[in-house]
């Protein structure tokens, strides 16, 4: 007999044997289903083990492209632990690795050589490289850091529905939350941001995801040692990429946050936020200016809203060459790459 935990959970298996689930066709539901119950029951067990288990298939998540599925392959559970926020609601801590591929565009010479991103006009374009852009397929590693911190409400009746993705900038790659910063109920609690306000957000009860991306900064010496390899659609193979600029990815992870949601605390979210810092916001912004990007494989939008601090760089906007030629110097400067576009100019007072 299964124990009492997971006693709620055949509802919802009778629904997706009915067919009634979030994938629409009874077979899919149904293996969704038995994965969930399995999830459950590891969860049960071994609440406090760093015992790795397996999300089984993550969720399906992915697309198929020139006849491979590409998407995360392996979503592993690392390490779990419990805590709760300031006004005392427990909820659990979910190291997740997550390994896979992902599809999109790179070049060969020029500037952000490095970058291989799944918007080549804005990422690569603006920054000066105009092509040729070559097709390839990229892979991750959940052994070199990739993946996820989930933050999750150890009850339903504590989660306000929605979650929070946050993004890290690109002064290292694979960055962590770290520990969640003291705060105090009521009153103004310094540094959070140390944490991109995870801390902030569960106090109000959302459910966060944190993302480790492989993004590395061109300033940096060591910077193409980090870079993973793209096959190219020829064949041949380019080394030391960086997914820095590549929203597909990141999109992707969140489907798997939410669908981990859904089993552990029987819904989907109602909403689905972005918090990104420095070239994490300049990757919420090419989730937003590119349509496709915030897009799931049955053309659903993903994220429902942003809060992008800082973008890296003034990147990226939505423009044409020439478009800020016209503005006030007060609120934009020409890019020192003398490409036609612009950076913000900085304010003092901000």
């Amino acid at each position: 007999m299964l124990p009492k935990p997971c006693r709620p959970l055949i509802l919802i298996f009778m629904k997706a044997v009915l067919g009634l689930h979030r994938y629409g066709s009874p077979l899919p539901a149904l293996s969704l289903a038995v994965g969930m119950v399995l999830t459950f029951w590891i969860s049960a067990i071994e609440a406090q083990s760093p015992a790795s288990s397996t999300l089984e298939t993550c969720f399906r998540v992915g697309k198929r492209v020139n006849g491979k599925l590409i998407g995360p392959t392996t979503c592993r559970i690392t390490q779990e632990t419990r805590f709760v926020n300031v006004q005392g609601v427990p909820y659990r801590r979910i190291e997740i690795g997550i390994s896979g591929t992902i599809d999109g565009y790179t070049v060969k010479t020029g500037p952000r050589l490095d970058a291989f991103t799944d918007s080549p006009a804005l990422a690569l374009g603006q920054r000066g490289n105009l092509g040729p852009y070559f097709h390839g397929v990229g892979v991750y590693h959940s052994e070199k850091g990739s993946g996820i911190t989930l933050f999750i409400p150890e009850s339903s009746e504590n989660w306000n529905s929605k979650l929070f993705v946050t993004v890290h900038g690109g002064t290292r790659p694979y960055q962590t939350v770290g520990e969640l910063v003291p705060r105090e109920p009521d009153q103004h609690n310094p540094l959070t941001g140390a944490n991109h306000y995870a801390g902030l957000m569960i106090d109000k009860g959302y459910a966060v995801v944190h993302t480790r991306r492989l993004v590395t900064s061109s300033r940096l010496a060591d910077a193409g040692k980090h870079g993973e390899p793209v096959t190219l659609d020829d064949g041949s193979v380019l080394e030391g990429k960086s997914y820095g600029y590549h929203a597909g990815m990141i999109r992707d992870w969140a489907l798997v946050a939410e669908n981990f949601l859904n089993t552990q605390l029987s819904r989907l979210p109602t909403r689905t936020y972005f918090y990104g810092l420095s070239s994490g916001a300049a990757l919420g912004r090419l989730l937003n200016y590119n349509p496709a990007a915030n897009l799931d494989s049955e053309g659903r939008k993903v994220i429902d809203g942003m809060l992008l601090n800082d973008g890296g760089g003034g990147w990226f906007s939505p423009i044409v060459s020439g478009v800020f030629e016209g503005l006030p110097s007060l609120y934009a400067a020409p890019s020192t790459e003398g490409d036609g576009f612009f950076v913000l100019r900085p304010d003092d007072e901000d």
